[in-house]
């Protein structure tokens, strides 16, 4: 079910963590993936369409560790433009939603709409449409964000950017943490992600502190929700 508030996870525990990444899958997802598997962390990773297809093996590799994929749009539009028809932004999350589903990710997925822009709009455009409705639910926002992606955009290390989730995780103290695996639509801070390198400084950190680490499924808000009577098939 697509609700119209952006879902988060305010109803944890306090010092309770999920990991979140957008924007992949990148160069290190997969070893990111398998660390953070390794390291017992079961984190979502939501997805870009057009990385999808250029990476699949990484989306296989991630479904084996026991990651949730998620779907984060084809082409990473805001959804709620003006510019955007309302066949456009659902094909937005059908056309990733067909690539994710070739590779046996699991159904219903997380979706995060690009830059968490969500409205009442979308969320009845998608609860309309039975193909949308039966596959994915959200929308899945997060309570905690460091600002990596400026970061990489600016060639900074891992350590300055690590320091910048510490203090944001601090003051959140529990939450949806959001990352970026890759930056699908910024060759700048494509090329100098460090969020591999910059997890591997904050996990064993985050521990020392008292932080725990939950999966997605953890989040009541993000349990499967009833599907709604009376949906009608988009056309």
């Amino acid at each position: 079910m697509w609700t119209e508030a952006p879902l988060t996870g305010r109803s944890l525990d306090p010092h309770s963590l999920v990991l979140t990444f957008d924007d992949g899958p990148g160069p290190d997802t997969e070893e990111l993936g398998q660390y953070l598997a390794a390291e017992n962390i079961q984190a979502a990773f939501f997805a870009v369409g057009s990385q999808v297809r250029r990476s699949p093996e990484v989306i296989t590799s991630l479904v084996e560790c026991g990651h949730f994929v998620g779907n984060h749009s084809e082409n990473h539009l805001d959804l709620t433009s003006s510019s955007l028809t309302d066949r456009e932004a659902a094909s937005e999350f059908l056309q990733t939603q067909a690539a994710l589903r070739e590779l046996d990710v699991p159904e219903p997925c997380y979706f995060r709409p690009p830059y968490g822009e969500w409205n009442a709009h979308l969320a009845h455009l998608f609860n309309s449409h039975l193909g949308i409705r039966l596959s994915g639910s959200g929308p899945v926002n997060w309570d905690i964000y460091g600002g990596d992606y400026s970061f990489w955009r600016n060639a900074l290390g891992a350590e300055d950017a690590a320091q910048s989730y510490i203090r944001a995780i601090k003051k959140g103290n529990k939450g949806i943490v959001l990352f970026h695996d890759y930056s699908a639509d910024d060759e700048q801070a494509a090329s100098h992600n460090k969020t591999f390198e910059m997890i591997r400084l904050l996990v064993p950190r985050l521990r020392d502190m008292g932080y725990g680490f939950c999966s997605p499924d953890q989040i009541s808000e993000l349990q499967p929700a009833a599907v709604p009577s009376g949906s009608v098939v988009f056309q």
